[in-house]
């Protein structure tokens, strides 16, 4: 049997107790021979762990929600052997878990880490510096998810982004950008932009084929209307342009908006992003591993 690190980050979500603590123990005892329990608040110290996990050739196992998850594959990222993932979802909207099919519910996501079947996945790649896993946003609704306070995330669940969403919603918004693809440049004013390489945003499914298995990503360009062209996605599914790439030059004129990348602040700058196929390993359902693999691995 081989051995696991599980790690925890208490500031995430709405955090484990100590019955959901040892419900793990009991679980991964099932399929690991020693499972390391660590605790870690801070990009330091996960480094650390996941650097032990990779010279070890233990698995790494962790829980939080989508801002724990991309910190998580940028330390990753960073080694040259990397750990497979199990994760177990506890944030808010959990929009990362929806692509490995996990569930909120403990359990189910331990059984599937007791099942030990398990995929690649992509990644993109900003800048060159900075990875995300399923969305990339600017614009209207994109700050939603980083200037929502914690203290409401943990105590209204995805009903706080929906607060601050219902705000922005009567705030007129256009931005400027360019976008440059491999066959074509143009300009175009939007309220919001979403480059999308997952299933959902904020708990909304966006695309019927976006998905971190297909080497590419989708880029939205939403159509301006009513709530800063917010409909259009819930209920119309109209936009300006969606594009379907493996790379892609997106700069902004005139506005000082950051990005959002998995519901965490980046930078102000105009970015380039490419697809990174197969690039991590992780846990997931058993239909998405019949899915997406020919032949399991």
């Amino acid at each position: 049997m081989k051995s696991a690190y599980f790690v925890y980050n208490n500031l995430s979500g709405r955090g484990l107790n100590d019955k959901k603590i040892k419900l793990i123990q009991k679980y991964l005892s099932k399929t690991y021979e020693h499972v390391y329990f660590e605790i870690s608040n801070d990009v330091s110290s996960l480094r650390n762990i996941l650097l032990q996990a990779s010279k070890n050739h233990h698995d790494f196992i962790f829980t939080g929600g989508d801002g724990t998850f991309n910190l998580v594959i940028n330390e990753a990222m960073k080694l040259k052997d990397r750990p497979v993932l199990g994760y177990l979802p506890s944030g808010t909207t959990n929009d990362i878990a929806k692509n490995f099919k996990l569930s909120h519910r403990l359990k189910k996501s331990l059984k599937i880490i007791n099942a030990q079947e398990k995929i690649k996945f992509d990644l993109c790649l900003a800048n060159e510096d900075k990875y995300f896993l399923y969305v990339a946003a600017l614009g209207a609704f994109a700050d939603i998810a980083y200037v929502t306070k914690r203290k409401n995330k943990k105590r209204l669940g995805s009903i706080a982004y929906y607060r601050k969403a219902f705000v922005e919603a009567f705030k007129p918004r256009k931005i400027e950008v360019e976008v440059k693809t491999k066959n074509e440049t143009f300009k175009v004013k939007v309220p919001f932009v979403l480059v999308l390489n997952g299933r959902s945003v904020a708990g909304f499914r966006i695309g019927s084929n976006d998905e971190v298995y297909d080497n590419k990503f989708h880029v939205y360009l939403t159509r301006p209307g009513l709530f800063n062209g917010l409909l259009h996605y819930l209920f119309f599914k109209i936009r300006t342009y969606k594009i379907y790439t493996d790379e892609i030059e997106i700069k902004v004129f005139g506005q000082n908006d950051f990005w959002c990348f998995d519901g965490e602040k980046y930078s102000n700058t105009s970015i380039k992003i490419r697809a990174i196929p197969k690039a991590l390993e992780i846990y997931a359902h058993p239909k998405i591993i019949k899915k997406h693999c020919k032949t399991r691995i």
